[in-house]
This record gives C-alpha cells, sequence and structure tokens, in this order.
C-alpha cells in the first residue's frame, strides 16, 4: 500500500491547518484509488494481495481472467457448485435444470424414466451462456447393491433428444462402474445444448 497516513496524528477541527501540499497529496492518492462505482482499468506496478475474509462476486455480467490462476495454498482450489435436490426422483420424474449448479446429481437412486429438460432462455432459470457446462451424474448407492433400474433421458427445451444415462443395474462388464456421467456444453452457435463428453454407455439416441 503506497498510500499513507497524510497527519499520522489525526486532525482538530479550529487547530490543525490543512497545508496545500496535504490536501494535494490527499488529491493524489484519491485520484489513484480504485473506483467502485464507475469502475475503470488499473495497473498496478505489483500484485495486491487480499487475505482476511476474501473477496466475493455476486452475480457478475463477466468476468472475465486474462491471464492465468495459480493456486498456491494446500487449500487452494476452484470449487463446483453440487446441486443434490434439483432432481429428486422420489417426487417426480421430469425436472428442468440450468447453470445455477455445476453438477446434479440425483437426490436418489432413478425407479422410473425420468426426463431432464437443460434450460436454455425458460423464463425463471439462468439463461446458458456461450461455452457453459453442465455434468450430471447418476445417483451411487454406496455400498451396493445399486437399485437404480431406470434411465434419464435428456432434452434441449426445443424437444431435440441429447441422449440418456441407462440404470445403474443394466451396466456391463468390463465397464462396471457406476458413477456414470455426462457433461453437455452450450453452443451459442447452435443455440442448443450439446454432449460435450460422457461415459461409453450414455445412450446416444
Amino acid at each position: 500500500m503506497t498510500f499513507p497516513i497524510v497527519n499520522p496524528l489525526g486532525w482538530t477541527d479550529g487547530v490543525d491547518a490543512i497545508t496545500a501540499a496535504q490536501i494535494s497529496q490527499i488529491d493524489a492518492h484519491q485520484s489513484n484509488a480504485i473506483d467502485g462505482t464507475n469502475g475503470g482499468s488499473y495497473a498496478p506496478s505489483s500484485a495486491l494481495s487480499i487475505a482476511a475474509s476474501g473477496i466475493q462476486v455476486d452475480r457478475c455480467i463477466n468476468h472475465n481472467v486474462r491471464g492465468n490462476y495459480e493456486l498456491s495454498s494446500a487449500q487452494a482450489g476452484i470449487r463446483c457448485r453440487v446441486d443434490r435436490v434439483s432432481i429428486d426422483p422420489s417426487s417426480f420424474t421430469f425436472f428442468v435444470i440450468d447453470t445455477s449448479s455445476d453438477i446434479y446429481i440425483p437426490s436418489g437412486p432413478i425407479l422410473a424414466l425420468s426426463t431432464v429438460v437443460l434450460s436454455t432462455t425458460l423464463f425463471g432459470y439462468e439463461p446458458a451462456v456461450d461455452g457453459a457446462t453442465i455434468i450430471v451424474r447418476k445417483h451411487v448407492n454406496t455400498p451396493g447393491p445399486q437399485t437404480d433400474n431406470a434411465s434419464i433421458d435428456f432434452y434441449n427445451e426445443d424437444g431435440g433428444l441429447l441422449g440418456g444415462l441407462r440404470a445403474l443395474t443394466t451396466v456391463i462388464a468390463p465397464m462396471a462402474n457406476p458413477y456414470l456421467s455426462v457433461e453437455f456444453a452450450f453452443s451459442w452457435d447452435l443455440q442448443k445444448w450439446v454432449v460435450l463428453d460422457a461415459d461409453p454407455q450414455f445412450l446416444l439416441l
């Protein structure tokens, strides 16, 4: 921090006069400060270090990083938002999900054919943006045996079928890994979701 206190002893009304040099120094400090209301571009001569409570960014329009993040602490990490409640097979078989979470895991085994719609512009849901991704993984009983005996079919909001995660009870050896998942990405050019990556037993329909 290069903004030293102009008068370390403090100011007393009617006693301490502010000199031209002091007010000029205060003015210079203010002109170098970050404008938290109107924004701006800044090029600090050394890195900004923020500790204590850190930084919280809430629902900003854009967060653009033009360099590399360096995670240097043992506790450092970029964490995903995991949703374990929106897909609740104990109550419904039709669900809509959006980019408000990164990973969706059903709250329990899928026991009847279920439908999941990936929202793009549906009212009341987070709008999809170019390059956004969503991962969906089947609920796994730990330890087994698995009781998930139905598939989840995924659709774009225009009704286009993307594919399905098969029932865990039908997983075929040697791919007998119950952690079946699929990753979708939103294509701005197509204005729809596409399959980015999937378990080999994801059914491309």
